[in-house]
């Protein structure tokens, strides 16, 4: 009774397992305004369980800044624009930090530097939808960029990454 039990043990793990089948997501950063990257930009790729930690990360900073410095943004508006981009950048290293921490060999295939003039690349993606952020300077400003993907299979995926943020 043991016998057959034992076989299929042995004969199953010498069969290997199906492969899902994986995917490349390339692009580049792109910078409006005729600006260049001043270097290589930090580039995440987040997938859908970092997605929300993102998202909420980031509204919860707004959320604080807002409340601590209510009276002088009402007075002062375009120091708001300034904060929100100091959310949105340290929104963007604490979720690398905490991708690096949780999962230092996945991590690697996802956080990247890109090229000096913007371009990236990452290999052997799960199909599924993901959110691209890169941090990097254009002229003498910092900058977030993002954008949204839907990786459908082997087939490469292209994204210019134009949209900053705020």
């Amino acid at each position: 009774m043991w016998v057959p039990f034992l076989l299929g043990l042995i004969l199953a793990a010498q069969t290997p397992a199906a492969s899902i089948p994986t995917g490349t997501i390339v692009g580049k950063v792109t910078p409006a305004g005729g600006l260049t990257l001043s270097g290589p930009a930090q580039v995440v790729l987040l997938p859908p369980e970092y997605l929300e930690m993102w998202n909420t990360d980031v509204q919860e900073r707004l959320d604080n800044y807002w409340e601590r410095y209510k009276p002088t943004f009402i007075q002062q508006k375009e120091l708001f624009a300034e904060v929100e981009k100091m959310a949105y950048r340290d929104a963007f290293e604490h979720i690398v930090a905490l991708m690096r921490r949780d999962n230092r060999t996945r991590s690697a295939d996802l956080v990247r530097a890109s090229t000096a003039d913007g371009r990236f690349e990452f290999k052997n993606v799960p199909p599924g939808r993901y959110k691209i952020l890169a941090l990097g300077r254009a002229g003498n400003q910092e900058m977030v960029w993002a954008d949204s993907v839907d990786l459908g299979g082997a087939v490469p995926l292209y994204v210019q990454l134009k949209k900053t943020i705020p």
